[in-house]
């Protein structure tokens, strides 16, 4: 019996001995990667199909009557602003014009004669009355003639091109009669149809491309856009009308062609997914999907249920519910981790 406790008492004294000799081991916390909550960037792409239209188009007729001459046009012929287009005969409006321009000087002469008188107390008031109207009136006749004469010449009013040709040369027309169709395609109408939704949302668009059939692969940009405040008359859409710049040479245009208009939306900031890396959601059947949060503050970490939306591009997610923007959310060794454990953010 002794030495029963005599053996015990020695393995005693060796284990103590042992223990002394070792040094106490302190767990170290785990060391994690985190990365921060953001919302998503993304733009909604919209294509539609659209026709394109000259900038300006105007039906040209005389403001007098007459039989045309230098009418030898063609459509498609270009014109500068200003310059002539075609005239009709002058003989009979040069004719008046200096009928009238007569009657004007004789009734200024009067005028200025009768007038001196008057100023003098040598006519009544009556005469000067009559020669004063007379010659208002033959000057506004004159002016009348000079105008018609001038309006025997048809100018172009912009940097345009004949669309269609209504008469033929030597045809007397009427005044105000349309002669011709002329168009402006240094910038053109591109034309689409939107549904409500894009319409009411307008201002959210940051940007509008514009392809055409003929030219595959090229994008050519709007300089500026507008979308129609009511319906159109099938009350199911807007029209939107954008307009491109057509003057370089590479890009000669036309009107009545076809292509696809893009633009992009930018998203509600108030309703923008919030987005996370894709390697920082965990499943638990019992749970659903969650992230580990992390508090910078206690340096501690908490599960946290979340709703996920779509699949993003960068190997990211969308969350939808259980997230706010900047938050920290704990990207590597989940598999480790537990409620309220202290955590160390590994320095990259």
């Amino acid at each position: 019996m002794r030495k029963n406790i005599f053996i015990y008492l020695a393995m005693v004294l060796v284990l103590s001995s042992c223990n002394n000799g070792k040094k106490t081991l302190t767990k170290q916390p785990q060391v994690v990667k985190v990365s921060k909550v953001i919302q998503s960037q993304d733009a909604i792409t919209r294509e539609f199909p659209f026709i394109s239209k000259a900038y300006q188009q105007s039906e040209l007729s005389f403001r007098v009557g007459g039989p045309l001459t230098h009418f030898n046009l063609q459509a498609g012929d270009y014109f500068k602003k200003g310059q002539l287009i075609a005239t009709i005969d002058q003989r009979d409006y040069l004719i008046n014009k200096e009928a009238k321009e007569a009657r004007y000087i004789q009734a200024k002469a009067e005028y200025q004669r009768v007038k001196t008188l008057y100023n003098k107390k040598n006519v009544s008031a009556k005469i000067f009355d009559n020669a004063k109207a007379n010659y208002r009136l033959t000057k506004a006749e004159y002016e009348a003639a000079v105008n018609a004469l001038k309006d025997t010449r048809l100018i172009a009013p912009f940097n345009g091109y004949i669309q269609d040709i209504m008469t033929e040369e030597h045809q007397v027309v009427r005044a105000n009669q349309i002669v011709l169709s002329f168009i402006n395609i240094e910038q053109l109408k591109i034309e689409s149809y939107i549904p409500e939704e894009i319409s009411f949302n307008a201002s959210t668009i940051e940007s509008i491309q514009v392809t055409f059939d003929a030219l595959q692969g090229k994008e050519i940009p709007a300089s500026s856009w507008e979308i129609s405040k009511s319906a159109t008359s099938n009350n199911i859409s807007f029209l939107m009308t954008a307009i491109i710049d057509n003057h370089h040479k590479e890009n000669k245009l036309l009107g009545g062609m076809t292509g696809t208009i893009r633009f992009t939306q930018s998203q509600d900031k108030s309703h923008t997914p919030l987005i996370i890396p894709q390697v920082a959601v965990c499943h638990r059947p019992s749970i659903g999907s969650y992230v580990w949060l992390y508090n910078p503050t206690t340096k501690k970490i908490q599960m946290n249920p979340i709703q996920l939306g779509s699949l993003k591009q960068g190997a990211l997610v969308e969350v939808t519910k259980g997230l706010q923007r900047e938050d920290l959310i704990v990207t590597t060794g989940q598999n480790y981790l537990s409620n309220q454990m202290t955590v160390t953010i590994a320095k990259s």
